[in-house]
């Protein structure tokens, strides 16, 4: 595979965008150039250029279907330039590259980070309705789809041809490896956030609707240990912050973090790790902080939906979905056991550090491109 060229058509790439897809979109773009092949990354502009040789980042518009129809335009016409033996596609973005570029020689992977099923009524809005429409038609053009789970391999095969089926790969995503943290900023955390004396519940992630983050608060509001316990929200909001805000007016007594430079910290002060969406709200395949908490030997309560049971390795406890009830009797055996919930932590530990490794994740992606360009 020497003399190869990768190009990555997506969103965005970190710092000027920060999420999930960022991170495995960079990590791959550094391991793929330091493997003996050439990756450049074309991605679209937001509010940071960005100083690495191998990124390229186009400007659009800032009107939301002005801009998709400007970054097909310029990186359709970027990328035929280039002359790559395989784009990667990421995102929207990727998928309309996907499309566009399905009668050329070139060979296209179509990465899934977002499922198909959405919570009702997502498809309302003509946006929405079209943004799923290219989804599914880039899964059906791809020489190759690849997705995190066999959970949304399942769902993708709701929709799809069994045809288009075989060619879509499970690639689990990859947690990274825990930050050593000091006990000293260990004990500085605790006590700028009032945690000293207190048992701690950890949300992580960007702090949306979908994520089921006001159902983990009402359950919070319910619990026996409440007065024992404080639940910590640490992330950012998407693109505003009014959900945010409606949490915070509603809930005074729940800790936010806003932006954290380390997540280690919190992991380690945790006592228990809680995300609470439902199956596939908010495009949810994955969920990267249940294997970064399993990573830092976190105990785990979570929904109980097809994704998180896999993503667990079912070492979890999981509650009824859309059951804040239910949600505070799991959180309440969690830390009246703590002996059962670590032991099931160290198992999960084990298996997150063997399966949702960096390596792996990278050696999985780079098969999946020689199974695209020497087909048996």
């Amino acid at each position: 595979m020497k003399d190869i060229l990768i190009v990555q058509a997506c969103t965005g790439y970190p710092p000027d965008r920060i999420g999930g897809v960022e991170k495995i979109v960079s990590t791959l773009n550094d391991s793929i150039n330091q493997n003996g092949l050439k990756c450049i990354v074309v991605t679209r502009f937001w509010k940071k250029r960005i100083d690495h040789p191998t990124v390229i980042q186009i400007k659009t518009s800032s009107r939301e279907s002005l801009g998709y129809f400007i970054w097909t335009l310029k990186a359709l016409a970027l990328i035929r330039k280039l002359k790559p033996n395989i784009v990667h596609c990421h995102g929207l973005e990727g998928a309309l590259i996907c499309i566009a570029l399905h009668l050329t020689r070139i060979k296209r992977i179509m990465h899934i980070h977002n499922s198909i099923t959405r919570e009702p009524g997502y498809s309302n809005t003509l946006s929405h309705k079209l943004g799923l429409i290219i989804l599914k038609l880039a899964i059906v053009l791809a020489d190759l789809s690849v997705c995190p789970t066999n959970a949304s391999k399942r769902d993708i095969a709701q929709y799809v041809s069994k045809h288009v089926m075989v060619k879509v790969v499970v690639v689990p995503n990859f947690a990274e490896e825990p930050v050593v943290v000091t006990e000293d900023e260990i004990n500085d955390t605790r006590i700028k956030y009032g945690l000293s004396d207190k048992k701690v519940i950890l949300y992580f992630g960007k702090i949306k609707s979908t994520k089921g983050i006001e159902n983990i608060c009402r359950a919070y509001r319910i619990m026996s240990l409440r007065q024992n316990s404080r639940l910590v929200l640490a992330g950012m909001p998407t693109a505003t912050d009014r959900f945010l805000q409606k949490l915070k007016n509603s809930y005074p007594d729940v800790i936010f973090t806003g932006y954290v430079d380390n997540p280690s910290v919190f992991y380690r002060i945790a006592d228990v790790f809680c995300i609470y969406t439902t199956s596939f709200g908010g495009g949810e395949t994955f969920a990267i902080t249940l294997a970064n908490a399993m990573r830092h030997g976190v105990p785990i309560v979570t929904s109980d939906n097809p994704i998180y049971r896999e993503v667990t390795n079912n070492l979890a406890i999981y509650a009824k979905p859309d059951d804040p009830e239910n949600l505070a009797h799991a959180l309440d055996f969690a830390l009246q056991n703590r002996d059962i919930m670590y032991k099931n932590a160290i198992i999960a530990k084990k298996y997150a550090d063997n399966v949702y490794n960096e390596k792996i994740f990278v050696r999985s992606i780079l098969m999946t491109y020689r199974s695209v360009l020497e087909p048996k």
